[in-house]
């Protein structure tokens, strides 16, 4: 298996993947060693890779750095994943950054698309989303393309619909999409105000007068030292009263986070722009 393989490799052919590892991906630098080791195992057992040489040597196809880092991106793995939130963005949030004009939400780090849909979902509930611009980046092309396609395996309908109930808005969530023999598709339109960005980097996106960013369960993977210059650069982009969700197990541990946010709400884990 391919994390077999790579565990039996000598120190310095490690160093020199990982060196070119970071020359293709920049961001690759933000993150943290261990987390960096785990998902090379993880991707070259996905690519069956089972000689190194060889492996080095694909390096060097133009499709690689695609193809690498589709796979090496640990992907959103529910819709409406911890449904309080959810339920807080749709009762509070979501109507409160609609006084913003113009209303940019911004997804940086957008993985599988699950908690686009879920967000888009949110919107046309609600009856706004072709009043909201959504920017959404991503770090391949293979990333985007299947987000737009809106198809996800059918046993991941179960999931959504549990989530969805869990958060006791009163609609059927089942209007949005319609199955076909192995998955579930969502309606296309609920795309059209949505501008995905292909960026390696969180940090070379810059989308202006941002009153909402979601970046949740990505912080956690960047190294503690890191971590704040992609919550400065984000802080940057945002509008005053703006907010950001982050993941419930994030952002505690960046000190500079308390001067830059205040805490609106703890249990959700959700921040207002000083």
């Amino acid at each position: 298996m391919g994390n077999i393989i790579y565990t039996k490799i000598s120190a310095y052919q490690r160093q020199e993947f990982l060196e070119k590892c970071r020359y293709l991906f920049p961001e690759m630098n933000m993150y943290a060693h261990s987390f960096i080791e785990r998902r090379i195992a993880y991707v070259m057992e996905q690519m069956n890779i089972m000689d190194w040489e060889k492996f080095m040597e694909s390096m060097n196809d133009s499709e690689f750095p695609e193809n690498f880092m589709a796979k090496f991106i640990v992907p959103a793995t529910e819709f409406f994943r911890d449904s309080e939130v959810w339920k807080v963005l749709y009762h509070t949030i979501l109507p409160k950054i609609l006084m913003f004009d113009p209303c940019v939400i911004w997804i940086p780090d957008c993985t599988s698309g699950k908690e686009l849909f879920s967000l888009l979902i949110l919107l046309e509930i609600m009856g706004v989303r072709k009043r909201v611009s959504v920017i959404v980046g991503c770090k391949s092309k293979p990333i985007i393309k299947n987000i737009q396609k809106a198809s996800y395996p059918l046993h991941t309908e179960m999931i959504l619909q549990s989530n969805f109930k869990a958060t006791a808005i009163p609609f059927d969530i089942g209007d949005f999409y319609h199955k076909n023999v192995n998955s579930i598709v969502f309606q296309k339109h609920l795309l059209e105000t949505v501008t995905f960005v292909e960026s390696s980097s969180i940090l070379s996106q810059n989308p202006p007068n941002v009153s909402f960013v979601l970046y949740r369960n990505t912080l956690l993977y960047v190294s503690l030292k890191n971590q704040h210059t992609f919550i400065a650069h984000i802080y940057k982009n945002m509008q005053y009263g703006g907010y950001l969700a982050l993941g419930l197990k994030e952002g505690k541990s960046v000190f500079e986070i308390k001067t830059l946010f205040s805490l609106e709400y703890p249990d959700e884990l959700i921040y207002r722009k000083k």
